[in-house]
C-alpha cells in the first residue's frame, strides 16, 4: 500500500500511467488484508491526476476498484470510506469526451454499490451535467447510467423525487436533452417495473 501511494505521486507520468492500469488488481489483493488507507490515498491521487491518460487508466476498472473496497466488509456502510471519490466526480469528469463516456459507463456498473445519498447528491447531478453538455455518445452513456442510478435509490419517495426533478429539468432543456430522454427511457424499460417506468 505504501509503495502504491509512493508511485502514485511519482513525477514521471509513465509510472503513474502504469500504476493506474493495475491499481484495481492491487486493491483486490491488498484491501482484504486491511491497512488500506494508504492504498486508498493512491487511488484518489490517480483518479485526480493532472494527466488525462492516467485518469483514463484508473477509470478503466473503476467498478472493480470500488468493489474491492466494499468486498472486505459485510457492513454495507463500508463504501462510506469512498465518499471523497464521489465528492470529486466533477473533477474526474473534466477533460475529453472519452473520459466522460468511460466515467458514465463505470457509474452505470457501480450503481448497485454506491450509497443512496451519494447517488442523489453527487452521481445524478454529474450525470445530468454530462447529458446536458456532452457530445451524443456521452449523453447516451449518461442516460443509461442515470436510469440505473435512479433504480438503485432504495427509498421509493426519494426515488420518485429524484425522477421528477430530473424529468422536469431535462424536459425543459434544449432538444438534445429531450432526445436524450428517449435513450433514458430505452435504458429504463428493462430495469423498472411498469408503474415507475410510466
Amino acid at each position: 500500500s505504501g509503495l502504491c501511494e509512493f508511485l502514485a505521486k511519482d513525477m514521471d507520468e509513465e509510472v503513474r500511467y502504469i500504476l493506474a492500469a493495475g491499481i484495481h488488481q492491487s486493491a483486490t489483493l491488498l484491501v482484504p488484508r486491511g491497512n488500506y488507507d494508504r492504498l486508498f490515498g493512491a487511488v484518489c491521487a490517480l483518479l485526480e491526476d493532472d494527466n488525462p491518460h492516467v485518469r483514463m487508466n484508473a477509470l478503466e476498472n473503476f467498478h472493480e476498484l470500488l468493489s474491492a473496497f466494499v468486498r472486505d466488509g459485510s457492513d454495507p456502510a463500508s463504501i462510506r470510506r469512498l465518499a471523497p471519490v464521489f465528492m470529486n466526480l466533477s473533477a474526474l469528469s473534466e477533460g475529453n469526451w472519452r473520459i466522460q463516456k468511460r466515467l458514465a459507463e463505470q457509474l452505470d456498473k457501480c450503481a448497485e454499490i454506491i450509497p443512496a445519498d451519494a447517488l442523489i447528491e453527487n452521481v445524478l447531478p454529474l450525470l445530468f451535467r454530462l447529458t446536458e453538455q456532452g457530445p451524443p455518445l456521452v449523453r447516451h452513456a449518461s442516460m443509461h447510467a442515470t436510469a440505473r442510478a435512479l433504480r438503485n435509490i432504495p427509498s421509493i419517495p426519494d426515488r420518485n423525487l429524484a425522477i421528477s426533478q430530473f424529468w422536469e429539468k431535462a424536459r425543459e432543456g434544449p432538444f438534445w436533452m429531450r432526445l436524450a430522454l428517449l435513450a433514458g427511457g430505452a435504458a429504463a424499460l428493462p430495469i423498472f417495473s411498469g408503474s415507475p417506468f410510466a
